[in-house]
């Protein structure tokens, strides 16, 4: 039976946040990005996208964090600051901010789910630690921007500078705060993270939709012009999934709207994110595809009174039988585990392709039942 659920929910709790320091006045920060230089570089991959290395040094050359401690070799994906004396020559420019700063340049800042799992938990954080007049520098990209403005405008235009690689910001008449994560992917963190981030979200976006009349049961389609990576269910097995959520619906007398969600309309355009948040705001059930739609479950309530008002996620994801599809056991349970919500998991079958996906019917019947139906603990103890 191809269903597997997420263990280790303990992993969920608190862990020791990142290490971080304060640089003194004069200090700067980079992040570089080789790909028009590469045969310069040390390390020719670097590219500020999914390949993420930076720099922090004093005015007197003294490096924010020393090769002495570090975890992983600097081809590692997962480490992030490296020696400016490597890589300094690459400097487009110099800018100078006056005043308390701090900086973050994470993984893959120009992709939607990366910004929401990999970088906004990360500068959450850190606003939670640093002064509130702090200054933040963060990565120059279209994506970074317009989700953060979207979480919080006030913040944006009040206190943030958007860097671009291979840009050297020096920070005059303050300190400059940066952080070692130990690795790019920020989960590992838990709640440590994700409870500042949700605390933001929640200051500016308070919705709360109690009544199961108000809410959505969300099925996530990958079938669009926008959508990459494949991972798409073929077309009429998609719709036996549907009817199967749709049966469930009815058996258990479940009172929410069923959405069909893309993240486009009609015509292929992007929704608005005030059009997402809604959608997830007001989602009880979450269910589809691994892929960066279902990473707005970011926006699902973020304190629920208890654990039936939990937003269920029902994921499908790759296997051991389907490393053609994705790396086996990909799910958002093991990047956004610091969200409160019921994960649970349903692998793709064999006959499954980087572009066409198929999941056991039989299993996905199985995991409905799972979430929707009567606690069996109950039952059984009657």
């Amino acid at each position: 039976v191809h269903i597997e659920r997420a263990g280790g929910m303990a992993d969920s709790f608190d862990k020791v946040p990142p290490e971080y320091v304060a640089l003194p006045p004069g200090s700067n920060v980079a992040c570089w990005d080789c790909s028009s230089r590469s045969g310069e570089c040390m390390n020719p991959t670097i590219n500020a996208r999914n390949v993420v290395k930076c720099s922090g040094w004093t005015s007197g050359g003294d490096e924010a964090f020393g090769d002495d401690d570090e975890d992983y070799w600097e081809g590692d994906p997962r480490r992030i600051w490296v020696s400016y004396k490597e890589y300094e020559f690459l400097g487009t420019k110099r800018t100078v901010i006056h005043g308390d700063a701090a900086a973050f340049f994470g993984f893959f800042p120009t992709n939607f789910g990366h910004c929401l799992h990999d970088n906004f938990p990360m500068v959450a954080w850190l606003k939670s630690v640093v002064p509130e007049h702090t200054k933040f520098l963060l990565p120059n990209t279209a994506m970074y921007k317009k989700l953060l403005t979207f979480i919080d405008p006030s913040f944006v235009e009040n206190r943030v500078y958007f860097f671009d690689a291979n840009e050297i910001v020096t920070v005059e008449e303050g300190t400059l705060t940066v952080a070692k994560p130990a690795s790019i992917f920020l989960a590992q963190y838990g709640n440590t993270l994700f409870r500042p981030l949700r605390h933001w979200i929640f200051e500016n976006h308070p919705e709360y939709y109690p009544e199961e009349e108000d809410r959505h049961i969300v099925f996530y389609t990958r079938d669009g012009p926008h959508t990459e990576h494949g991972r798409v269910l073929e077309l009429q097995h998609e719709q036996d999934v549907l009817a199967l959520i749709r049966s469930a619906m009815e058996k258990y007398n479940r009172k929410e709207k069923l959405v069909i969600f893309s993240g486009q309309d009609g015509a292929g355009n992007i929704l608005p994110l005030e059009e997402q948040f809604d959608t997830f705001r007001r989602a009880s059930t979450i269910i589809g595809p691994h892929g960066s739609g279902l990473a707005n479950n970011i926006w699902t309530y973020p304190f629920p009174k208890d654990c039936n008002e939990r937003v269920q996620m029902l994921e499908f994801i790759s296997g051991s039988d389907t490393d053609e599809v994705q790396s086996r056991y990909n799910g958002y349970y093991w990047v956004m585990r610091g969200m409160p919500i019921d994960w649970h998991q349903v692998v793709y079958t064999p006959d499954s392709s980087f572009y066409t996906t198929y999941i056991d019917l039989d299993a996905f019947q199985e995991a409905l039942d799972d979430m929707w139906g009567p606690d069996k603990s109950l039952i059984e103890a009657q």
